[in-house]
């Protein structure tokens, strides 16, 4: 099920596709991958909160699963949830076994004002990329992160 899914969502068959991981993910409610390909689909649906639903799944299963958090943080961006979006994208680079290496932030996120954890996700991500110029996942981050902040010189970048 799960392979006739992922074969159907390249396809460009959402809605079978849908179908089928939807199949996949009753017969294995904790299947990672399963999970962040059906937010997949509903995301290339337009439908985030669908997304965002089956994404959750996804990261419970796998908290490391890197494009369910990647997704996450562009979905959450799609419904205007700045601070949910830049929460999983600071997630996603911190589990980044490429970026485990740069430091943390300074204060727990509780502790932080919205714009502040933007910021300072923004400067983490600046680090990467000085580590790793071609990495197609950090620039469209960066872009989502600067589109955030309303910095729309950078988004284009």
């Amino acid at each position: 099920l799960l392979q006739r899914g992922i074969e159907l969502f390249q396809a460009g068959e959402l809605r079978q596709a849908i179908l089928a991981l939807e199949a996949a993910v009753q017969a294995d409610a904790e299947d990672s991958i399963a999970w962040q390909t059906l937010g997949q689909a509903h995301a290339d649906s337009d439908d985030d909160a669908r997304a965002i639903a089956c994404l959750r799944r996804a990261v419970t299963a796998d908290p490391h699963n890197l494009e369910a958090l990647l997704s996450l943080g562009v979905s959450y961006t799609n419904e205007l949830d700045q601070t949910r979006a830049v929460e999983h994208l600071q997630h996603w680079i911190e589990s980044h076994p490429d970026f485990v290496n740069l430091s943390s932030l300074e204060s727990p996120p509780a502790r932080r004002d919205p714009f502040t954890l933007q910021r300072q996700v923004t400067a983490l991500f600046e680090r990467a990329r000085s580590f790793a110029p071609d990495n197609a996942d950090l620039h469209a981050v960066l872009g989502v992160l600067h589109n955030l902040a309303r910095d729309y010189t950078q988004v284009t970048r």
